[in-house]
């Protein structure tokens, strides 16, 4: 009996203690509260929620690990979610419900609205209220707007000045939180930052059952929680009239608190600014579907679970595109080395680059990408940089044209393909047999060709000088003037006799030059005395820098050759196919000016002026006779014409 009496015992102490230990976990799993705030897409793929985690009593719970989080996103786990605690602030609200009932007074004579008012100022004034740009601030009453969207409180505290109530106000009741919520749905200063609304009113009016599901509504739309504060005796709560206010804390994750004028609302301050720290939740997501998405938070802590409401998202989502940079449209492998094979000609590879852009406005890393040419995938790649593709050419051993096309993909998978490209590819085999001596000895021949070409100039200059020296008589034209032509040494000067035109070169001092005659099918004008015909010694010249052409009608057309300081006739730069030449126009070349002219150039056109016909001319007009007019010339007025002989 003595045992059986001990295994009751026992039994019945195991019993009790599975018990509490069931009411102490049930008591756990109630006391963990936690709302997240909408998803922030602004860096997607990177997605960020903001978690609010507290304890039955709103107490904010801090220190939690990551492990703690379970982040589940269209109920597909997130893996590694990064989780810290990070200070966003806060946006309060504060709606002062100013009816009738608010003008009741206590036994001091202070009226309801004044016990809220100086308990509104204690709050303000507590040091954590007093920081500043932490928080959003709004204060608003029935009789309407006091402040909007300040960051102090002393700045509230300075415009709540003390209205008289008025039983027929504007706003009351449920059309005062109704629009304190817009102001909850303004755009947030910073993203996740919670939003209160702290309701101080008197029993509101019963009836306003579909008032009171709207405002839940809009308030879990703009995770809002409101705090309604009862302004009345303890005992108002338990009536009837207080379910609605019940409901709206309820329904919003609040608390229905009753105002003690004693204490404050420095408890409720605690709370509210407490909540400035919220835990943020980073991860990149997996959707790569454009349209509605939600976002939930599974924690776990100390044997208790919660899991947050569902927070939507919209997003729209585009593949990449992808086009080449600066690609060629000809590739030609050569080389003059007889020892190459056609696998080893230059360029062996080519460097295609690509621009990746996103039109849906999301970056977002890439992931892989493929070259294919003519159909097949001659390159992928898995590693970064996926905006180079090289194209190995040892393959290409014929001529031909080839298409090109690359292929990209993200990180979410989606795939972006560029427009085919046509590349030419030319293949020039290297040089045999004697072909390949008369390539390996040119440079040698080019080297003694040069050197021949010096010594005959410098024989040429050495007797010039001499011949100076000892008295010798200038050329016709201009005695002991320098001039700045100057002829390919191994190229005869025309004479006189066999020109058809001259260029004669302008001196902006106006004194004397000497003519250079023209002949032939066409002269090259240069500084480079070994390439030109006619070499001028200006600095500012191409070594080919213009070609004159004779034409088959006995005209003459210039041409530029690429240079550097252009060619102009007529101060007009001449075209690329080239310009004719009249008799007297101006040629430009560097900072050298030359005068065309004809030896024998044309007769000036005659102008005739008659008159205009009337049917009954009153005044008789002589003969119409011809005048003389010179043609229009395109010599400059203060350069007088010369006579290319002298």
């Amino acid at each position: 009996m003595q045992r059986k009496g001990r295994s009751g015992l026992l039994a019945a102490l195991l019993a009790g203690s599975l018990s509490l230990a069931a009411l102490v976990q049930a008591h756990a799993q109630r006391a963990l509260v936690a709302h997240i705030s909408p998803p922030d897409t602004q860096q997607f793929p990177v997605v960020h929620v903001f978690a609010s985690i507290s304890d039955e009593a709103g107490r904010r719970i801090s220190g939690l690990p990551a492990d703690s989080f379970q982040v589940l996103e269209d109920e597909a786990v997130i893996v590694s979610p990064q989780v810290r605690e990070a200070v966003l602030g806060t946006r309060q609200v504060f709606a002062i419900n100013t009816t009738a009932g608010m003008e009741l007074r206590d036994a001091s004579g202070r009226t309801r609205f004044q016990l809220v008012r100086e308990a509104l100022l204690g709050w303000w004034q507590t040091p954590g209220a007093g920081l500043l740009g932490v928080d959003d601030l709004t204060l608003l009453t029935g009789a309407g707007l006091v402040a909007e969207h300040v960051d102090s409180a002393a700045e509230l505290a300075a415009r709540l000045d003390q209205p008289q109530p008025v039983p027929e106000n504007l706003l009351t009741d449920l059309d005062l939180v109704l629009r304190a919520l817009d102001f909850l749905s303004d755009p947030s200063p910073r993203p996740g930052m919670p939003g209160y609304l702290i309701f101080l009113t008197p029993l509101l009016e019963p009836g306003r059952d579909l008032s009171l599901v709207n405002a839940i509504a809009r308030a879990n739309e703009t995770g809002t929680t409101i705090f309604p504060v009862l302004v009345g005796p303890a005992e108002a709560a338990t009536l009837p009239q207080a379910a609605n206010l019940q409901q709206l804390a309820q329904g919003t994750g609040g608390t229905l608190l009753v105002f003690d004028p004693a204490e404050g609302l420095l408890g409720l301050a605690d709370q509210v600014l407490d909540q400035r720290t919220q835990y943020q939740i980073s991860y990149t997501s997996g959707v790569n579907l454009s349209g509605t998405h939600s976002v939930r938070v599974r924690l776990t802590a100390d044997g208790a679970e919660a899991t947050t409401e569902g927070r939507d998202y919209d997003i729209t989502i585009q593949p990449p595109e992808a086009v080449f940079l600066d690609p060629p449209a000809r590739i030609e492998r050569r080389s003059d080395d007889p020892t190459l094979t056609l696998e080893e000609l230059p360029p062996t590879s080519l460097a295609l680059r690509l621009l990746v852009t996103f039109p849906d406005g999301h970056s977002r890393p890439l992931a892989g990408s493929e070259l294919i040419i003519d159909g097949q995938i001659v390159l992928q790649r898995l590693e970064a940089p996926f905006d180079v593709l090289e194209w190995d050419l040892r393959e290409v051993q014929a001529s031909g044209t080839h298409q090109i096309r690359a292929v990209v993909s993200d990180s979410l998978g989606l795939e972006g393909v560029t427009s085919d490209l046509a590349i030419r590819v030319n293949v020039i085999e290297p040089p045999r047999g004697l072909a390949a001596l008369r390539n390996a000895f040119g440079p040698l021949l080019i080297a003694l060709g040069i050197l021949a070409l010096g010594m005959v100039v410098g024989v040429g200059l050495s007797g010039r000088w001499r011949s100076r020296s000892q008295g010798e008589i200038a050329p016709p034209g201009i005695p002991g003037r320098r001039t700045p032509l100057r002829r390919a040494g191994l190229q005869p000067r025309p004479t006189a006799e066999q020109a058809e035109a001259f260029l004669l070169p302008i001196d902006p001092a106006g004194g004397p030059v000497e003519p250079y005659p023209l002949s032939g099918a066409e002269v090259i004008l240069g500084r480079d005395a070994a390439l030109s015909t006619l070499a001028l010694e200006d600095p500012s010249l191409s070594g080919m820098h213009a070609r004159l052409i004779r034409l088959a009608d006995g005209g003459y057309q210039i041409r530029d050759l690429g240079s550097i300081a252009g060619t102009r006739v007529n101060f007009t730069p001449v075209p690329a196919e080239g310009a004719r030449l009249e008799h007297g126009d101006r040629i430009d070349v560097g900072r050298s000016s030359l005068r065309f002219q004809l030896s024998n150039p044309p007769a000036p056109r005659q102008v005739y002026i008659r008159p205009f016909p009337s049917p009954a001319p009153t005044h008789s007009l002589p003969d119409a006779r011809p005048l003389r007019r010179p043609r229009r010339s395109r010599i400059d007025p203060q350069e007088p014409s010369r006579d290319p002989n002298g």
